[in-house]
């Protein structure tokens, strides 16, 4: 008997500290959650998240505070989107952040500074201006994809954002960029070297793609290092994936950038130029 009342006493023991650590652990679950951990469906986070880690994360960082391995290549420097210095992110709308900074064009920087400046001239408010750093993922996300980043994105800040919602009128089918017929090499060497001193401005001031891509042992390591393009890569070739990566590589992770006809042959034109690690 006496050992029997023993016996249910440690019972009677150990259930309550099982009861305790599971009512512990659920105190400290919920007072580690922050606002908008349980603002977004779980589904739609985790969709981002993927999507995330798959095109940010080497410019962002695996925890969204910016220091991913290509950072360094970045001026300015990629965006804390987690808010750990300054309010940023916790201060967008989910439309500013879904239409602003993942839908976007790419501006040209000549326009970006125009429009800083003249707002600095009239002492209005300065616009909302993405560097060209970031790339666009216009075309290469579905609308309803680039949603679920936005999802994911507001786990990683303190907002007072409504939880993001994919309307069923929204698309699922990524954009589909029909292709392109390349133009021809052939022209006059004066109109050769204009559209290759364009296309190294595009390459490096409008779509900065040393970012992802290295040249002569500068840039980033997302993408190949194209100091050899020249001898490597054949102009068709180059056209056509710099128009249209995704349809050449489904899951590259190379952007589609929008280029333009012009832009894109001039680009072209400039990497057939690389031909050594000395060339800049």
């Amino acid at each position: 008997m006496e050992g029997a009342a023993m016996g249910k006493g440690r019972q009677f023991s150990l259930g309550c500290v099982v009861v305790f650590v599971a009512l512990f652990s659920l105190i400290v679950g919920c007072t580690n959650k922050t606002d908008n951990d349980t603002s977004q469906s779980s589904s739609l986070v985790m969709q981002g998240k993927e999507l995330f880690m798959n095109y940010c994360v080497h410019c962002h960082g695996p925890s969204g505070v910016g220091d991913g391995f290509n950072a360094l290549y970045l001026d300015p420097r990629p965006r804390d989107l987690t808010d750990s210095i300054e309010v940023f992110m916790g201060d967008l709308s989910n439309d500013d952040i879904y239409g602003m900074i993942l839908s976007r064009d790419i501006m040209d920087p000549e326009e970006s500074e125009r429009l800083l400046d003249e707002a600095l001239e009239n002492d209005t408010e300065l616009p909302f201006l993405v560097p060209p750093a970031m790339p666009t993922f216009k075309y290469t996300l579905s609308d309803a994809e680039r949603w679920t980043l936005v999802a994911y994105l507001r786990t990683l800040h303190k907002n007072d954002a409504p939880q993001v919602d994919i309307p069923a009128t929204v698309s699922t089918t990524r954009p589909i960029v029909s292709g392109r017929k390349v133009p021809s090499w052939d022209m006059a060497e004066e109109e050769k070297i204009t559209l290759v001193e364009r296309g190294k401005a595009l390459f490096s001031d409008k779509y900065n793609c040393v970012g992802c891509h290295m040249i002569a042992g500068y840039g980033g390591k997302v993408g190949p290092d194209l100091s050899q393009s020249g001898r490597r890569l054949a102009s068709d070739w180059t056209y056509q994936w710099i128009s249209n990566p995704q349809a050449i590589s489904s899951d590259t992770k190379m952007p589609n950038l929008g280029l333009s006809e012009n832009e894109a042959k001039a680009i072209t034109l400039y990497l057939g130029t690389l031909v050594s690690p000395s060339t800049s």
